[in-house]
């Protein structure tokens, strides 16, 4: 139990099992004290007691090579590595992996070489060897796999899933994120199925009681957790979140609040109180009247079963006055997803003592489920966000311009509605990339780019259409308002001063088409507004020019 509570990163839990075992005589059995120095000092190590750790870990080393086992010494070379990476001492933390892994493949240790690439991969990250790091971790997790090693497995996979998100690997880092996810469900099932016997003192025997009612309701919660991470949609799991928790608690009012990093501000993505959609304002996490704030400041749930006679043990102070119409019990719990609180979820009642010891936890289960789901949808969000953008200009990619133009002209169609599709073109662009170079042309691009997307603010959408082309489509807009937006855009753009060897001022052309119902696709609507462009091209350049097909 205590090296099962070391792998899943539990140390206080493993470290306090080690410490009610002290007393235990060993005999003569070196490899129970082996066995248990190795632990110790990898706990030690972990929780930071450097100079501990290494005192165990040398009589661990010290009675594997008396006792010729080298299963042992490898396993103590490894940790001893992890010691010596831990205290900065990178050299002789990577001598010993290397003598830990030769020893493993001599013996054919599998799952003590998984061990040693994992733990030696974090020294090739830290020297910013990435494909090193990258490689050991891949190898490790190919020998965890083939040899049904879950827990080692299981921490690879959020280290892929770690440093592929560093590098803005979404797509990568989605797909290990859902491994580690399926792996962790796996262990919450195995941890639910403990036995409930032979707890010897009276703690353990209320946990046991408590862990045992929250086992009845495991496929209920499983089930649950499973609906709520199979959507990627942030609308979508807010809808199922309160619809689920409403099915298997008192659930009067549900709240779900998302915290933003770079200004610490809460925001209540979801408040329904009783069926009711309601709007609250967003508060700060340094909030000292905000239970919301107090959850996510100090990491904690919060219970509440008197709202009257408990706030003052988590406020000093309530915004609101508490009367017999106010909420009387409350939960709060943080969303913590790789050791960052991502917000917190909130359940209240309207009735006194409406909540147990045994409802906080299955919120905290569930919330654990939440906060992945929330994660998965901001990654899956931003991959699609990436893909669907130019690189260059951040308006969208040629692509997705046609995707959501189709899209467009088909609502347009449907409700009979006109349809503004425009193409803009940089004049003369070749001649500032072969005068000026590639950079100032890429520069050009970007300010483009930029005007655009100022100027169509909330009446369409724009994207590179290839080149030095730009297409916009404008929805439910007059002629007037089409001519004026792209009379903006052609000035704008005439202002714009770029600087290189001397000021550079440049110029585009603009072609407008206006969909009235009679054509058949998007793109009957592009090749007509390309037309007008090249009208625009011939008459001088710099100048709009509408597509007379209706004339």
């Amino acid at each position: 139990m205590c090296v099962n509570y070391l792998k899943i990163g539990k140390y206080e839990e493993a470290k306090r099992i080690i410490d009610s075992l002290q007393y235990i005589p060993y005999g003569n059995r070196d490899d129970v004290k082996v066995s248990m120095y190795q632990v110790i000092a990898e706990i030690e190590c972990e929780i930071g007691s450097i100079s501990k750790a290494m005192q165990f870990i040398n009589e661990s080393m010290e009675i594997s090579k008396k006792s010729n086992c080298d299963v042992m010494l490898c396993e103590a070379l490894r940790v001893r590595g992890k010691i010596n990476f831990k205290a900065s001492n990178y050299n002789d933390a990577e001598a010993d992996y290397s003598e830990a892994m030769k020893i493993a493949i001599k013996g054919d240790y599998y799952e003590v070489q998984a061990n040693i690439l994992d733990s030696w991969a974090q020294y090739d990250l830290i020297k910013e060897r990435y494909d090193n790091g990258i490689s050991k971790l891949l190898k490790a997790l190919e020998i965890s796999e083939k040899n049904k090693c879950v827990l080692i497995s299981r921490n690879i996979y959020n280290q892929l899933y770690v440093l592929n998100k560093k590098n803005n690997n979404y797509e990568e880092a989605l797909k290990y994120y859902e491994k580690y996810i399926d792996i962790n469900d796996e262990l919450n099932c195995k941890r639910n199925n403990f036995s409930f016997v032979n707890l010897e003192n009276e703690k353990s025997k209320y946990e046991a009681a408590m862990f045992k009612s929250l086992y009845d309701d495991i496929k209920v919660i499983s089930t649950i957790g499973q609906k709520i991470t199979s959507d990627l949609s942030f609308e979508k799991i807010l809808e199922n979140t309160y619809k689920e928790i409403s099915m298997i608690m008192n659930a009067d009012v549900v709240g779900i609040s998302t915290i933003k990093e770079s200004d610490g501000i809460l925001d209540y993505a979801l408040f329904i109180d009783r069926g009711n959609k309601l709007h609250l304002k967003n508060v700060h996490v340094e909030d000292e009247a905000s239970f919301g704030a107090y959850c996510v400041r100090n990491r904690c749930t919060i219970l509440v079963n008197d709202l009257h006679n408990d706030y003052t043990k988590y406020v000093p102070k309530l915004k609101f006055d508490i009367s017999p119409d106010s909420t009387q019990s409350a939960m709060y719990c943080p969303l913590i997803l790789e050791g960052k609180v991502k917000g917190f979820l909130n359940v209240q009642s309207y009735k006194k003592n409406a909540y147990t010891e045994n409802d906080l936890n299955k919120l905290k289960i569930l919330g654990s489920y939440v906060a992945i789901a929330l994660e998965n949808s901001y990654l899956y969000n931003k991959t699609k966000y990436i893909s669907s953008r130019d690189f260059l200009t951040g308006l969208l990619s040629r692509m997705e311009i046609f995707v959501e133009g189709e899209k467009a002209f088909n609502e347009c169609r449907e409700k009979g509605k006109e349809l503004a599709v425009i193409m803009i073109d940089i004049d003369d662009f070749k001649v500032i990339n072969d005068k000026y170079g590639h950079s100032t042309g890429d520069y050009v691009l970007k300010a483009i780019g930029n005007i655009i997307n100022e100027k169509i603010g909330k009446y369409g959408f724009a994207g590179r259409y290839g080149g030095e082309e730009f297409l916009m489509v404008l929805q439910d807009i007059d002629e007037k308002k089409v001519y004026s937006i792209c009379e903006d855009i052609r000035a704008a753009i005439g202002s714009t001063n770029i600087y290189c060897e001397k000021k550079l001022k440049v110029t585009a052309s603009i072609g407008i088409f206006i969909y009235k119902g009679k054509e058949s696709s998007i793109d009957q609507c592009i090749n007509f507004a390309d037309k007008a462009l090249y009208i625009a091209k011939a008459e001088g350049k710099n100048k709009i020019v509408k597509y007379q097909n209706y004339s």
